[in-house]
Formats: C-alpha cells, sequence, structure tokens
C-alpha cells in the first residue's frame, strides 16, 4: 500500500511540473509575440511619419512655385520602397495673405493625415499632424532710398 501511495505522490508532482513549465513557456512566447508587435508597430509609425513629412515638403515646394494650395492626396508606391502602401491626404485649412495689395506675407495652415492598411488589421497605422507655412518675400523687394 505504501508502495501505490508513493507512485500517486510522484505523479501528481510531476503533473505539476510540467503543467507549471507549460503555463511558464506560455507566458514567454506571449511576451515575445508582444515585443515582436511593439517592434513591427514602431517602424510602421516611423514610415508614416516620413511618409507625411514628405508629402508635406512636396506640398510646401509647390506652394512656393505656385502661390496657390488645392487638398491633395499622395499615394507612395514600389518605386518608394520603405514608404511603400502609404497614403497621405493634405488638406489646406487657411490661406493668408497680407497686405491686401501686393501681398509680400503669405501663411498657409495644412492638416496631413498619413495611413497604412486598413482599420482592423494587423499593419494599419494612422497619423494626423498640422503644420503651418510662412512664406516672407518682403526681404526679397529692394528697399526704398529715403527721400
Amino acid at each position: 500500500m505504501k508502495k501505490s501511495f508513493s507512485q500517486g505522490f510522484t505523479l501528481l508532482a510531476t503533473l505539476f511540473i510540467l503543467i507549471i513549465l507549460a503555463m511558464a513557456g506560455i507566458y514567454l512566447i506571449k511576451i515575445g509575440m508582444t515585443q515582436l508587435q511593439i517592434v513591427n508597430y514602431t517602424l510602421l509609425s516611423t514610415r508614416a511619419v516620413l511618409a507625411l513629412e514628405s508629402a508635406l515638403k512636396m506640398t510646401e515646394q509647390n506652394w512656393i512655385v505656385n502661390q496657390s494650395c488645392k487638398d491633395s492626396t499622395y499615394s507612395f508606391e514600389k518605386q518608394a520602397k520603405a514608404l511603400a502602401g502609404y497614403e497621405v491626404k493634405i488638406n489646406c485649412l487657411q490661406q493668408y495673405q497680407f497686405p491686401a495689395n501686393n501681398p509680400t506675407f503669405f501663411a498657409l495652415q495644412l492638416k496631413a493625415q498619413a495611413q497604412h492598411g486598413n482599420f482592423g488589421e494587423r499593419d494599419y497605422v494612422n497619423y494626423q499632424r498640422s503644420k503651418w507655412l510662412v512664406l516672407d518675400k518682403s526681404a526679397s523687394i529692394p528697399s526704398q532710398p529715403l527721400k
């Protein structure tokens, strides 16, 4: 009798240790997957910021040349390897010119939104930012001599 009781106790102890080790293994796998997802999301977010900054720079260059702004969308395709799949929407919110006659000071408020993937997917990221662009052409106008 004594022999079967000790065998049963050893079996219970072995099962208990196996269950604890299995739970620890599952916990470690979850921690590893969470860290991998954090790294992936950080990379996606950084790329979204870079796509947004690129689109804002292109809009700024276009505004300086044309002195006009219209809402636009930039889609980065396979040629822009790291930014492939990102779409940036730029909205022109406000535009100011001063003075009213022959303006030399220009200001423009932009709202930009960069997006990759679709909502609910693992690779979805959305980043928004507003920016003011200011152009002062008064420095390029030669000053009038005093009389």
